[in-house]
């Protein structure tokens, strides 16, 4: 019989559940992110349960430990885990650390100092993240982590192409991202309105706006169609919601990609830009100067469309801008396409929930 000072043997091989507030139909950043998870952990040997919009109804599925994504949304199962003793991590994805968190004295803020204060570990997708954190909640500082989502860098042949003006090709922007006001692809349409009114450059060559991803907010959406009417026939294309390969692969054919957002807790968007090489135009928020970095090029002032507008004449004139901008993210978004580190980085996670 083991003495009472002898260490715990665990298994190697664990069952982990993996909860999101969201499930595939939605193609949402908390269930890719849900997925990713997933597929590292099944490399690794663990038993993987993905759970989607559990409401508190059903029990949960048996499981050693766990990682549940958003602290309020996923409130129910980090409540129903802390009753049965199993150690979880929880993900802050975006809405729970810069919309709920910055509201004290709210029943938001507090359903996730509930959740966070029950975790085990806390993880942040980009470090900026992490800092906003500590600043709201200091007793976290000992439990943060901080993983960046990450993929695989894309083949060459699928890298986004270099605009060249002399070939007479159309200088083509992506918006990639639900239809909603913390996305704001508005500021994205009227930055492309302001800068291009006739939809040409100004030495007469065609410019092109498409945006792709689903309607989640009806009156957004309203904005977003009369927009996109008062521009020139053809030059806007509002393509909907689209599978999430679907979405990637318009990667391959656009020049730059506009990404808007009011707040993201690590946008998976920015990773597959970077694996693909294709050049971004950010709004300055915590959320892309944390995976950007502070010295990228392409930042614009949130909700700002003339100074989107503004950066957008700039990438249609200057070579040197985009060359700038393309290095830059070549140079500080090696993390990002790293699937290796992200999955070392849950190896450790799991390795430390794991411990007694």
């Amino acid at each position: 019989m083991a003495s009472p000072r002898s260490p715990l043997v665990l298994p190697n091989k664990l069952t982990v559940l993996i909860a999101s507030p969201f499930g595939q139909k939605t193609q949402t950043g908390n269930w890719q992110t849900a997925q990713r998870y997933a597929d590292h952990l099944k490399d690794l040997g663990h038993e993987v349960v993905v759970l989607s919009e559990y409401d508190g109804r059903q029990p949960l599925p048996a499981c050693d430990v766990a990682i549940v994504l958003h602290a309020r949304r996923s409130r129910e199962v980090a409540a129903g885990l802390a009753q049965a003793s199993k150690p979880f991590a929880v993900v802050l994805t975006g809405t729970d650390l810069y919309a709920d968190l910055q509201q004290p004295d709210t029943p938001a803020f507090e359903t996730c100092r509930q959740t966070i204060d029950e975790a085990h570990l806390v993880v942040s997708l980009q470090s900026r993240a992490a800092e906003e954190l500590v600043r709201i909640l200091p007793q976290t500082a000992q439990k943060r982590r901080v993983i960046a989502q990450a993929v695989p860098l894309a083949d060459p042949t699928d890298w986004a192409p270099v605009y060249l003006p002399a070939s007479g090709t159309a200088l083509t922007w992506l918006i990639s991202g639900h239809v909603r006001s913390e996305k704001d692809p508005l500021t994205g349409l009227a930055g492309f309105a302001l800068a291009f009114p006739s939809a040409c450059l100004t030495d007469g060559s065609p410019t092109h706006l498409s945006h792709v991803g689903g309607a989640r907010d009806p009156s957004a959406v309203e904005a977003l169609v009369a927009t996109a009417n008062q521009m020139p026939s053809g030059s806007v294309s509002l393509l909907g919601a689209r599978l999430h390969a679907e979405a990637v692969g318009l990667m391959r054919r656009h020049h730059c990609l506009i990404q808007p957002s009011r707040m993201e807790g690590g946008a998976l968007v920015i990773s597959e830009a970077a694996a693909h090489r294709l050049p971004v135009l950010a709004s300055r928020i915590d959320g892309h100067l944390g995976l950007l970095g502070e010295d990228y090029p392409g930042y614009f002032q949130v909700g700002d469309a003339t100074d989107l507008a503004r950066l957008m004449r700039q990438f249609a004139e200057s070579a040197a801008f985009r060359d700038e901008l393309r290095g830059a993210l070549i140079e500080n978004t090696q993390a990002l396409t790293s699937p290796a580190l992200e999955k070392s980085q849950l190896k450790s996670l799991i390795e430390r929930l794991r411990q007694p």
